[in-house]
């Protein structure tokens, strides 16, 4: 196998996230290379997560073979906007550009691969900058490293015309959704926090489509496809709380609540990180103590249509949910169980839990 090709580097950074940090299997530290007539196809995988991209090449001999993604991407990067030519033996890749390295290989039949053959019963096409924007905007909400592991990851639901994305770590909840093209599938699909976050960065532009069967989801454009194994569990039933009557609502500015809410930070327990939310009289007012009898208290105005109520909160999470929120937010509460933060065209709910203090 011989190529030539200046696209290496943008082609290694999209496939990098699938190459296996620490993995019993050698080859999973590797990158699947295959050269056809006029392309070149790199494959990288951690069982988990598949990820496949094209790119234009000058192929002198077809072929494929396997290379260790360390060198690959050290070599890619040092060489910058040169072309760079790889040829491979059986046993090693000799890549060219400024400089040459030599590099071992393993066969390219020995890459484990998913069935490229599974059939899908759901397919939708749905517009890439606007998913990737839903995703970045609840994202947060997320688990990570859950015991639950079911938390750690975005809910997919498709409903006729609508793509509803809702995630949540037990604490907060987040749900959005997005017009897609009309279809007669209903189908809930769990789909792992770590394969969202690749669907944002990797697909930003373009209309992209998505391909759901029991077990994977399938996502491509005209140049690249990520498969991923979905998470086999049961979703909890987040309606209830969605539904639940929050009929004290408070309008406020971002960038003001922002600012008290890192303000009362300063001093909020270092690990529990809480603080208390005092909303009445047409004011919001936060304030924070620690172990060390340090404190903070800042206020701001506000419009307020209820009676004075005091809830507790983690602040780190006020705060990482209203950076996603542009302008005035709406704050919901049945003053006991949740508040609920919303932007002002309702196009992402938060729900948030109180803590005690």
């Amino acid at each position: 196998m011989k190529f030539t090709t200046d696209h290496l580097q943008t082609a290694i950074n999209i496939i990098s996230p699938a190459i296996a940090k620490k993995s019993t299997m050698p080859i999973l530290a590797h990158a699947k290379i295959e050269a056809t007539e006029n392309s070149v196809k790199l494959t990288a995988s951690d069982l988990q997560t598949e990820i496949q991209t094209e790119i234009p090449a000058d192929i002198k001999t077809p072929g494929q073979i396997c290379i260790n993604s360390y060198p690959l991407r050290a070599f890619s990067k040092n060489a910058g906007d040169l072309p760079i030519t790889i040829e491979c033996t059986e046993k090693s890749a000799k890549l060219k550009a400024k400089g040459h390295s030599k590099v071992n290989t393993l066969p390219a039949a020995d890459y484990p691969l998913m069935p490229s053959d599974q059939e899908y019963s759901t397919k939708i096409v749905v517009d890439a900058a606007i998913l990737s924007e839903k995703i970045h905007k609840i994202e947060h909400c997320a688990g990570r490293n859950d015991v639950r592991y079911y938390l750690n990851a975005i809910l997919f639901q498709i409903h006729h015309g609508s793509l509803q994305l809702t995630d949540s770590n037990g604490h907060m909840l987040a749900t959005t959704s997005m017009d897609i093209e009309q279809t007669t599938h209903v189908i809930d699909c769990i789909v792992p926090i770590k394969s969202a976050l690749l669907i944002s960065k990797i697909y930003t532009q373009g209309s992209i489509t998505l391909q759901i069967n029991s077990s994977h989801i399938k996502i491509t454009d005209d140049k690249t496809t990520l498969t991923c194994t979905l998470t086999d569990a049961k979703y909890p039933d987040f309606t209830k709380i969605l539904n639940t009557p929050a009929p004290h609502q408070t309008e406020i500015n971002n960038e003001e609540l922002i600012h008290v809410l890192e303000t009362a930070s300063i001093t909020a327990d270092s690990e529990y990180q809480g603080v208390t939310v005092t909303i009445g009289n047409n004011a919001l007012t936060v304030k924070s103590h620690n172990r060390n009898d340090e404190e903070s208290t800042a206020s701001i105005d506000c419009e307020h249509d209820g009676d004075e109520y005091t809830l507790g909160f983690n602040v780190n999470y006020l705060i990482n949910t209203a950076h996603q929120i542009n302008g005035m937010l709406y704050i919901n509460s049945d003053t006991q169980t949740h508040i609920k933060l919303q932007p002002r065209d309702r196009s992402v709910t938060y729900i948030l839990m109180p803590m005690r203090i």
